[in-house]
């Protein structure tokens, strides 16, 4: 299993202590640092951006827990480019 793949699992083993629907404010701090470290501003709410990463990991996290052949990496990679396309 990758360094990414045991990550994401230990995040979805956190993940189930959270509130359901509500982004952990860690996630929102980081969604926001790594915009603003790039000098972008989001096109919609961070707060929206975050509760997306959230599901993200789970949905992540379950693919890892499922036994996937597929390397996480790639996903990871795409998503993030996906966030960073919803701002300007």
């Amino acid at each position: 299993m990758s360094a990414l793949a045991q990550t994401i699992e230990q995040a979805y083993e956190r993940r189930a202590e959270l509130t359901p629907g509500r982004a952990p404010a860690a996630i929102l701090d980081a969604v926001d640092t790594a915009l603003a470290e790039l000098d972008l501003r989001p096109r919609v709410p961070p707060a929206l951006m975050a509760d997306a990463t959230v599901a993200f990991i789970d949905g992540l996290a379950l693919d890892v827990a499922n036994g996937s052949a597929r390397e996480p990496r790639v996903s990871y990679d795409i998503f993030w480019l996906a966030l960073i396309s919803l701002t300007e």
